[in-house]
Parts: structure tokens; sequence; C-alpha cells
């Protein structure tokens, strides 16, 4: 036999290594060849598949006792688990609202909720009698919880209303006697007591321009108010039950603080007008009213003490019209106030500078809003 060469060597050494892959992928095929025909061969043993109408099903153990029912009731479906005493345990459900499942104790008390409804939806917890102990949710205010005592009733409640956090506190009797909230505007924290008739009588406000503490009579008049300044400076002030300055300190104008003639503060009517933000369109329309203004409210109260806020427009004695407005500063939406205050027949008496803080804006307002008791100068 002649020899050969390195080259043919190599060739024939490639032959027989395809040779011996192909004989490899040959008995593969074969394999699998061989699993499906038996696949085939089984789906064609098994029986087609059916359907089964019915209303209800119910699920019993192997003494005969019923564990599980699926039914039909009033047109909307659910599933109810029992346990081995044929109490009751779980429900899943689904209601025009959306859908929901309960669980429930070894008394067949409801313990546990969750609910996933349309506008509201969250997490409940029962006591053992079945009161309410605590919700967690999704409301269209924004996301809340809320604690109960023992009767059921709305102990403490923790919620995000117009993007700003609230916390709130409830006596016994359901009526709310403290809250702690962030001002939605600017961002600045605010803490008030109430008493039993659920009228403020101290509220403690930190804003821009320095904290504040205010003391009420229970008519809600101011009585004290300690503050200190953005510079640092304190000041106290004093007033009677009807509004006129006994005390202050750094002194000031008395006279360009006392109430109106009669002893009644000045009554003040606030509106808000707000350009939306949402789109062009929107812009376009100009401001619109804004139908709450619970917040401007609040705010002018405690930064206005010598006015007095009135919901009655025909009985006020000035017209305080806010305006919002939005700029971009590049990076967020910020927010814009300039405060406009009205005479009762109409005349414009004050213009206020635009602002991005509403409690300066207030401050500003309540500068403008003259004295007729005030002496002539």
């Amino acid at each position: 036999m002649t020899s050969q060469t390195p080259d043919m060597q190599n060739v024939l050494e490639r032959l027989e290594k395809l040779g011996k892959q192909n004989r490899r992928l040959k008995r593969a095929g074969l394999l699998a060849l061989t699993a499906v025909g038996a696949l085939l061969l089984m789906g064609q043993a098994t029986p087609k598949s059916r359907t089964i109408e019915a209303e209800k099903f119910v699920l019993k153990d192997s003494a005969g006792k019923t564990r599980a029912v699926l039914s039909m009731i009033l047109d909307e479906p659910g599933l109810a688990i029992y346990d081995e005493k044929g109490i009751k345990r779980a429900d899943l459900f689904v209601t025009p609202n959306g859908p929901g499942l309960a669980l429930y104790n070894e008394a067949g008390t409801l313990q546990t909720a969750l609910t996933a409804y349309k506008g509201v939806n969250g997490l409940l917890s029962y006591n053992h009698d079945g009161t309410p102990s605590t919700v967690l949710g999704e409301e269209e205010t924004g996301a809340a919880l809320r604690l109960f005592d023992a009767d059921g009733k709305p102990h403490i409640e923790l919620s995000t209303t117009d993007q700003a956090p609230q916390m709130s506190f409830r006596d016994a009797a359901g009526k709310e006697r403290a809250v702690m909230y962030l001002e939605p505007h600017s961002g600045s924290p605010s803490i008030a007591f109430y008493d039993q008739r659920e009228k403020i009588m101290t509220a403690l406000y930190a804003g821009d321009i320095g904290p504040t503490l205010r003391l009420n009579d229970p008519d809600e008049n101011p009585r004290v108010e300690l503050g200190v300044n953005k510079d640092g400076a304190p000041s106290l002030h004093m007033w009677d039950a009807k509004g006129k300055v006994t005390w202050s300190t750094p002194t000031e104008n008395v006279a360009s603080t006392t109430s109106t003639s009669g002893g009644q503060r000045p009554h003040v009517f606030i509106e808000t007008w707000s350009i939306p933000r949402d789109s062009e369109a929107d812009r376009e329309r100009g401001p619109q009213l804004v139908r709450d203004t619970t917040q401007e409210m609040a705010i002018f109260a405690l930064r206005c003490p010598r006015a007095t806020v009135t919901i009655e427009r025909q009985k006020a004695d000035y017209l305080l019209r806010l305006h919002e407005d939005w700029y971009f500063d590049g990076q967020h939406d910020q927010r814009t106030y300039r405060s406009l205050v009205f005479d009762t027949e109409g005349s414009q008496i004050g213009t206020g500078a635009i602002l991005s803080s509403l409690e300066e804006s207030m401050d500003g307002a309540c500068r403008t809003i003259p004295n007729p008791a005030a002496p002539s100068q």
C-alpha cells in the first residue's frame, strides 16, 4: 500500500469524523421520531375536552362536607371556601364596582378585605368582633391610611390631599381635635388644635416669614400671637374680644391695627382665580374660578388677625381676589400669586406684587386693607 500524503491523511480523518457525527444524528433522529409518534398516539387515545356549563359547582371532601362553592349570585361570580367545620373562611368575588377578596376568622367574622373598586381600592382589616380597625387605600382624592378605635370610630387619619400630606386625630366622639399638614403651595408645616366644638384653639405655623404660635378664644378670635420673623426678631401681640390690640411688641402703630368702627374687624371675602397648567387650550381660556378656597382662607386668617374671613360675599367689607399662575424655571413648574383688594363698590384699592409664596401674598393683602377707624395722617 502506498503511503498517504499528509493532506490525504487529514481528509480521511475529517471524513471519518463526519461519518461518526452522521451516525449519531441518525440515532437521535430515530429517538425523536419515536417520541413524537408516542405523543401522537397518546393524543389520539385522549378524549376531546368538553365544556361544562352550570350556575353552581360544589366541591366536597372525602367526608361529604362542602369545602368550596363556585356560583353565580345575582349575575355576579363568586368563590366561597369553607374549613372542615363548615365555616366560610374566604370569598373571592367580582361586582360591577370591581373585584374583591374577603377573609374570615374561625368564627366566620370578617377580618381582612382587599378591594380594587372604581375610585376606591385598598386593604381593610377588622377587629375580632368585625368592627373596622385599619384602612389603607387609594381614593379619588389621594392615598389614605385610617386607624379606628375599639368601637370602630375613626381615630387617626394620614392622607394626601391636593399633593400635600395631612394627619388628623379624632376623639372618642369622632370629632377632629388636632390636624398636622403641609401647605400644598409652599410646603410650610402647620399644626392646629381644636376644642370639642371643633373650633381652632391653638395653631402653630412655620412659614417662609417665620414660625408663629396663635392662641384663640372660644369663638376662634385671636387673642395672643407669638412669632419670630425670618431675621430672628421675636414679636408678641395681644387682642381683646373685639379685635383691638391691647399689647404689641415690638411697638407698632396701634391705631392702624385696631378694629373698624363699632368694634368689629373688617370682613374679607376671598376668591381664587387660577390659570390651569394642563394644556395650552386650558391656558388660552384664561383664569378659572376655584371653588374650594379653604386653604387660602385658613392662611389669611392666620396671617391677618385684624380681619375676619367670611364666606358670605354680600356681608364682606372687602373682596380679596387671588390670582394663581404658573411658569417653568427650566426644571419644574413653579406657582406664582398676586393679590388684588376691592371695596364694596368694586373699586380696586390695592394690588400686590407677583410672589412665589402664598403666605407673603396674603401678608401684602392684609397690609392693603384700610382701617376706617384709624386717624387720618
